[in-house]
This record gives C-alpha cells, structure tokens and sequence, in this order.
C-alpha cells in the first residue's frame, strides 16, 4: 500500500522531497497509518492534535495515545484543546462545522508557525463517497458530486486512492495500535447514517456499490472539467467590465437556456447565497434600481444590465478645503492652485472656477437625492438625478460621484461638469484650478 500512496503522490504532485509535513493526528486508524507511512518515506513531518472536548475520558485518552505514539516515534507533536460546544453555540452552527472550522483554522496557525509546506489530512476513498452522497442528500450542483480533491490549498489528501478496508489491514499486517472513536457507531450526525445504514443498503442493491461509485466519481469528474470549461468560456463573452465594474447584459444572459447556471458560477464567487441568486433570476428584467447583496459586494440593475460592483459603505462625511490647501486625498485625490490664464479647458477632469465667486472653505461630499445644479451653458437647473440619466451614468457609477460645493451651491460634479454660474468668462481675474488626479 505504501508503493501505491507513493505513486499517487507523485501523479497529483502533492508533496516534494524534503517535504515538511504538519500530520493531522487523531489516533484513529486513518491517521496513524497516514502518519506511519508518511514517516517512514522519509518526510519530516509534524503531528498536530485537537482535542475537542466532546467525549469526556475518551477525548482525554486519545490525546493520551497520541502523545505516547509521537513520543516512541520521535516525532514533535502539538496538542490544542477546545470548548467545542460554546464555540458551536456562539457562531449558531452545528458541533461538525464548528469543530471542522476550529480544527482547520489551528492546522494553518501550526504550518505557519513551523513552516511547512502542507497539512496532511487522512481522508479515504470511502470519505469520497461519503461525501458525494452526503452533498446529493443535502442539494449540489456538479462539482459537490466528484468527490474529495486531493489537494486543496495547503491541505493535501494522500490516502485518497485507498479504501478504509486496505487502511485497516495495513494496520494489522504492521501491528498499528490504534483508538476508535465510539460515535462513529452512533447515527446521530448524518455523515453516520450514511456510512452506518445507507451504504449498507445501497450495497445490499448492488455488491460492488462501492466500485461503481468511485467509476462514477472518476466520471463525473471529467464531466465538471467540460462543465467548468464550457461556463468559464461563455462568462468570459458575456462579461464587460471597466476595470471597476463588471457587467453583464440581461438579453444577452438570459437568451442562454442555461441562464441560471451562468448566474450562479458569476455571483457565487461574490459570496451571493443561492436564495439570492434564486431570487435574481425569477426576477429578470425587474426595475431598475433593485439591488441584491453580498457580505462583499452588490448587483444593481440598471436598464437591462446587472452591474456588479464591490459594497461601498455608505459615506455622509463633508471634507473641508481652504483657501490655502494646494492639494487633498481624501476621500479623493485632488490639486488646487490659483491661476491667472483663463483659456478654456475641455478636460473634464479639470475644473476652472472663477475665484471671486467662491466660499472658502469649500466642502467635498457625496450626492444625495434632491441635489441640483447649473450643467455648463444652461440658465436652469436641473437635479442631479436627470443629468445622471441624460449622461448615461449608471445606478453603481453614481455612489462613487463626489461633489465639490461652495456654501449652498454644487459648483463642480466632479470629473463631470462645473456649473455655470461659476464658470470662468471675460471679466474674470483669477481663477481657481482643482485637477482630479488618478491614484
């Protein structure tokens, strides 16, 4: 068994020579024999123990095992104990994710500390399937259905391609001790009910279930790959960003007959949860202004277009300049001087103020609702709202619109248009130039 784990490290490419390795050691069959052949070939490897609290004696005595087994093999051992169901109560999820979060979140604290190359988990071919029917039971899309990866990141799976079955003689024919975990006969947690009574079921239906599951995940892994490369492609032509905002036209979106399929591989990188997504595509073609959130970001649809931008927190504050101030950065980058030449520039990243007219100091802010202005060459007003419109300038373009004002008055939408009241003319004496630079 050893030959095969070593050749299956070597076709996924999972660990180099002189590997150092951090061995995630419970004291079960699994992660001894792990430990034992990782050791054995060579690898400086680190066991990493978590005792989470759960089982009274039988916790205390697998640390027990564990430290003596690292104490006869000389290998360096770490050992956290944990209050799993305060953590579990605190965070409302469940004892498995919580202890899976802790356990993972301290494994990455132990590789940085002693700076290893990868955390070695002890995960089998049985724990595939598991896991695969686990994730058909609970709802998934194709990839929940292709099993355990061999490598995830900083944690690795070497004993993927063989079963609990060759795990355990394995540990007879070495004479490995090792503990069982006496809820793991238990039906409790659903993860035992599959192994303990479907499985068996499942079997009773077809002898070799195991078999054609692993046939099947084989499979259906190469189906994800042209399900992957198929999405990926389409999401690449749909796509249209500025650098700051992406998005997609919905005629050209929802003309596919897979639409939802596209929106959900689009927004689920962006943290959207599948009620969310859900909700955005029973209500294509809503009205504009809807917005539907992340913790991270934000979609808005604005006129047949779902514009995707990262969440901005909402920002009242008012930033001061003075008459003196030659430049500012917050909240955004600009230049000031007074100037005496009054040619016209057509920059609209540069504003040319008539000096006498303004209020100092002057204030920066975002818009809001009911803001007016005078647009350059007009006599009336128009509100902020309808210049958005008629320039063009979409729902997620608009939060990022700063306004320069002078007392009461919008003098500069800025990098748009100045106003008119304030613009430079023939009986101007100085001039007051403010540049929008780029960060």
């Amino acid at each position: 068994m050893q030959q095969k784990i070593a050749e299956y490290i070597k076709k996924f490419r999972l660990i180099k020579p002189n590997s150092k390795l951090i061995i995630a050691l419970s004291g079960g069959a699994d992660s001894v024999v792990l430990n034992h052949i990782l050791h054995k070939m060579g690898y400086n490897c680190i066991a990493a123990h978590c005792n989470f609290e759960l089982r009274d004696a039988e916790s205390d005595r697998d640390e027990l095992f564990v430290r003596q087994l690292c104490n006869v093999l000389n290998i360096p051992l770490e050992i956290i104990h944990f209050n799993t169901n305060e953590y579990a109560a605190k965070q409302k999820v469940s004892i498995e994710m919580a202890a899976r979060k802790l356990r993972y979140d301290w494994f990455e604290n132990i590789r940085i500390k002693y700076d290893a190359d990868f955390i070695c988990v002890a995960h089998h071919k049985d724990d595939s399937i598991e896991t695969c029917l686990l994730n058909i039971i609970r709802g998934t899309g194709i990839n929940g259905i292709t099993g355990i990866k061999p490598i995830n990141g900083k944690i690795i799976r070497p004993l993927l391609c063989v079963s609990r079955k060759e795990i355990e003689d394995y540990a007879k024919q070495n004479d490995l001790s090792y503990v069982t975990d006496s809820t793991n006969l238990e039906t409790e947690y659903t993860r035992n009910k599959i192994r303990n009574i479907l499985l068996p079921m499942l079997e009773d239906i077809n002898p070799v279930f195991r078999q054609t599951m692993e046939n099947n995940i084989e499979n259906w892994k190469e189906a994800a790959f042209l399900y992957s490369h198929t999405i990926n492609n389409d999401l690449s032509n749909l796509c249209k960003t500025d650098g700051t905002y992406t998005w997609i036209c919905e005629d050209e979106l929802f003309a596919f007959p897979y639409s939802k399929t596209l929106l959900f591989e689009w927004l689920k990188q962006y943290g959207f949860s599948n009620s969310v997504i859900e909700e955005i595509a029973e209500h294509k073609y809503t009205q504009t202004g809807k917005r539907f959130c992340s913790d991270t970001h934000e979609l808005i649809v604005d006129r047949c277009r779902l514009i995707l931008s990262e969440k901005k927190s909402d920002d009242y504050k008012t930033y001061e300049i003075s008459k003196n101030d030659s430049s500012c950065i917050q909240p955004i980058h600009l230049k000031m001087s007074f100037v005496f030449d009054t040619s016209i520039c057509k920059d609209t990243k540069v504003a040319l103020l008539d000096a006498d007219k303004l209020k100092f100091p002057l204030t920066i802010r975002k818009w809001r609702n009911g803001d007016f202005f005078y647009p350059l060459g007009m006599e009336s007003p128009k509100k902020l709202s309808d210049f958005f419109v008629d320039t063009k300038i979409n729902i997620a373009q608009k939060q990022d619109i700063y306004l320069l004002v002078s007392g009461n008055d919008i003098v500069w939408i800025i990098g748009k248009r100045i106003d008119n009241r304030y613009k430079i003319n023939a009986n101007t004496k100085k001039v007051y130039r403010l540049e929008l630079c780029d960060n």
